[in-house]
């Protein structure tokens, strides 16, 4: 008697673990679950269905879009990796010199990163906002450069990198490569065509950044916001410009003296094209 009681108690226990599983498990549809759940009233039942679902769940992820999509991702970030690991051993047996070295390195690091970038789900998010039309063409370019900033960091922080590597388009059409420390833009080395710029101002085709270079530096960063007709330059990333802050039109012309309206309900006054009020 009492062995059939331990017996009774074990099969219970064994039902209500494999229940719990089915509903923890992201192999299974809702629907799927609730089945399962409803044929624990026959455990062999029910664990020859988990069976079932399992095998064909798994032939249906394999053939879908989504596991294509990774698989040709995994085996990109594969021909990158490889690509790395030869241009190492090429640059060790002197058939590269450490020039090409570093500009065939940084392209294969741009890829890298790049292919991060459109594969995270933040980017398919913001992705999915501009496609209805929830976002201006700005506002993604704004937030996509925000979301570049942070997928750069953590690649050259997993990777043990003492600096990090961005590169942008500028309205002038050209590109240009920003190389600094993980934790501030300030201070950057700006290259062109990996030549040293020492002095010069760039804006971001994206119209969301305005660096400022001085002695080979970054001195400077602003944040730009276009309304309208209105270019609002800001020195900090706050939601809205305040006193201090900076308004020209589309061309960068400063704008002349007066009021400019930046939303529904806020207006500011201009001086010389500082907001002053």
């Amino acid at each position: 008697m009492v062995e059939h009681e331990i017996y009774i108690g074990l099969i219970v226990g064994l039902i209500f673990a494999t229940t719990v599983y089915v509903w923890e498990s992201k192999d299974f549809s809702q629907n799927q679950k609730i089945f399962l759940t409803i044929c624990a009233i026959c455990a062999p039942i029910q664990w020859f269905l988990i069976l079932i679902f399992s095998i064909s769940n798994s032939n249906n992820y394999k053939n879908s879009a989504e596991y294509n999509a990774k698989k040709i991702n995994n085996e990109y970030n594969l021909s990158l990796d490889t690509s790395q690991k030869n241009l190492v051993e090429l640059k060790e047996k002197g058939l590269i010199t450490e020039l090409e070295f570093s500009e065939k390195n940084d392209k294969i690091v741009k890829d890298k990163i790049k292919n991060l970038l459109i594969n995270s789900i933040e980017y398919k998010q913001l992705k999915s906002l501009f496609d209805n039309n929830l976002l201006t063409q700005i506002e993604f370019e704004n937030k996509k450069n925000i979301l570049e900033e942070k997928v750069n960091k953590e690649y050259f922080t997993q990777n043990n990198e003492g600096e990090i590597i961005i590169y942008r388009d500028t309205i002038d059409d050209k590109k240009i490569k920003i190389v600094g420390s993980l934790n501030s833009t300030i201070g950057s080395k700006v290259f062109i065509d990996d030549v040293l710029i020492l002095d010069d101002v760039f804006i971001y085709k994206s119209l969301t950044h305005k660096l400022i270079v001085k002695n080979g530096e970054i001195v400077n960063r602003f944040f730009l916001e276009k309304k309208d007709n209105l270019i609002f330059e800001k020195s900090s990333n706050d939601l809205q410009p305040k006193v201090g802050d900076k308004v020209y039109l589309l061309n960068f012309e400063a704008v002349t003296n007066g009021y400019y309206r930046y939303s529904l309900f806020t207006s500011f006054l201009v001086e010389n094209g500082v907001i002053i009020k």
